[in-house]
């Protein structure tokens, strides 16, 4: 792993001749991760999850996502899958939708 600094700022330990990196410090693959591993040869399927909407609903989500950086790097085939797995939730206002982060 490698810090990069600013043309106009110097790395405090750049020059330094005395620095000794931590014991624990290591260069190669991170020993823990939290995340199960993954195989390639294991089956994912990719079953396509499709709420109906009426044409009013799929427009407004095609203009509400339309700015979003996420959505705009998608493929149009990609975006309807994403879209077709959308469904509306009705809630009573802003704070009802935002509780908790759902």
């Amino acid at each position: 792993m490698s810090v990069s600094f600013p043309d106009d700022v110097e790395s405090p330990i750049a020059n330094d001749p005395d620095y000794v990196p931590p014991s624990n410090f290591s260069k190669g693959r991170r020993a823990s991760v939290s995340a199960e591993p993954l195989s390639m040869e294991d089956d994912i399927t990719n079953d396509r999850v499709i709420h109906p909407k009426t044409d009013e609903q799929r427009k407004r989500l095609q203009v509400a996502v339309k700015d979003i950086l996420i959505f705009k790097s998608l493929d149009q085939e990609q975006r309807e899958y994403v879209l077709d797995a959308m469904f509306e939730k009705k809630c009573c206002g802003w704070r009802e939708g935002n509780r908790d982060g759902r």
